[in-house]
């Protein structure tokens, strides 16, 4: 409850945080590291999706892929599908509020070929999470995690937000248990301070069906 009243409060001042912190730098570097698909309509979801950074700047890299933005929030949702009218690219997406931690009707029997979790199992059970999100995801398909560091800042920042980080191993085991292959570790250079203190990318593959 603390979270989504806190998450509706600052959606309007999200964006302004993200810039200030250099996250939206950091996600251009995160993307760069991601091999995507020669094929740019590829299927792609953005959970935990936010006001839509990571989501404009996929589409900014592949402009015709296809992304499903999902969100628990709906103040974070209508701030999301402004940033979309501002950049003329309501047509592109398709926004669902749901709970990522279950099933989701609007998407039943979709396959996506990459997943991007850009600052969501903080908040959520990460194996229960992970399984269900997994079940939308090809065989082989790409899921991409940013979690918040469980370091002195990473704690900082999630005593503020309402959330406790998870350590490093935890987060990786909740995916290689549930069907998927850790591929990379992803650092952010120290020229992304301040948000290179919080956060750090980690790129996994989906290997088999759970």
């Amino acid at each position: 409850m603390y979270q989504q009243l806190l998450y509706s409060n600052i959606a309007r001042f999200y964006d302004l945080f993200l810039h200030i912190n250099n996250y939206k730098r950091a996600v251009d570097y995160f993307l760069r590291q991601i091999p995507l698909d020669d094929n740019p309509a590829i299927k792609v979801m953005d959970v935990g999706a936010g006001t839509g950074l990571y989501t404009i700047a996929i589409l900014e890299m592949l402009p015709r892929c296809n992304i499903t933005a999902i969100d628990i929030n709906e103040n974070m949702l209508m701030r999301l599908r402004s940033n979309l009218e501002n950049r003329s690219l309501t047509n592109s997406v398709k926004t669902i509020l749901s709970d990522a931690r279950y099933p989701i009707p609007e998407i039943e029997g979709e396959e996506y070929d990459l997943i991007v979790a850009g600052g969501l199992l903080e908040h959520v059970d990460t194996d229960l999470t992970v399984k269900n999100l997994s079940s939308y995801l090809r065989l082989n398909g790409l899921f991409f995690n940013s979690p918040v560091k469980n370091n002195f800042w990473g704690r900082v920042v999630g005593l503020t937000m309402g959330f406790k980080p998870y350590e490093d191993t935890v987060n990786i085991k909740s995916f290689t248990d549930n069907g998927f292959a850790h591929l990379k570790k992803m650092t952010l250079p120290i020229k992304y301070f301040p948000i290179s203190w919080v956060k750090e990318g980690d790129l996994f593959k989906k290997v088999r069906q759970i």
